[in-house]
């Protein structure tokens, strides 16, 4: 009679990162940054890829911010992502319950409320600089909305993060 192996619970190494398996959810995470890889198969090979969680990403992964260029497209990317931080860290997002012990880290209340606010007025400053434009980036940023047919829109406004944020 021959026993069962146990599963192996340490992280495995795959390659240049060290990964940990997540057995709820089917899939790896990486420790540096705690992004999710899950197992594709392609044909009768296995990969590993990297799960998308936003429009944003998506578009960023297949390149369709800058097609031509794939500099300008990281840059874009990164404008999208920042202008969503500042989104989240100005406390606009509806939440179902209030709470202030999510914001404070190592400060004080008011601080975190002083934060806060700050954090609104330079987004409505940047939202003023931006236009028109800002709709196009609340649709697909912000609601993780498609652009579909507004991608040359979506591109300019992130054109205009870009040089805001340099």
């Amino acid at each position: 009679m021959s026993k069962k192996k146990k599963k192996d619970k340490n992280p495995i190494d795959l390659g240049g990162q060290e990964l940990i398996r997540d057995d709820k959810s089917n899939s790896f995470i990486r420790k540096v940054d705690g992004s999710r890889f899950k197992f594709s198969n392609y044909g009768s090979d296995r990969h590993l890829e990297n799960e998308i969680k936003s429009v944003l990403e998506n578009y960023n992964a297949r390149n369709l911010l800058d097609p031509f260029n794939r500099e300008n497209n990281s840059k874009r990317f990164w404008a999208g992502q920042r202008y969503e931080n500042m989104y989240e860290k100005a406390g606009i997002r509806q939440r179902i319950t209030a709470s202030l012990k999510e914001n404070l880290g190592n400060g004080t209340k008011e601080d975190a409320v002083v934060n806060s606010l700050h954090s609104l007025s330079e987004f409505r400053w940047i939202d003023k600089e931006i236009g028109t434009s800002s709709k196009i980036l609340w649709t697909v940023i912000i609601n993780n909305i498609p652009a579909r047919k507004e991608m040359n829109r979506l591109r300019d406004a992130l054109d205009k993060l870009v040089k805001i944020f340099e």
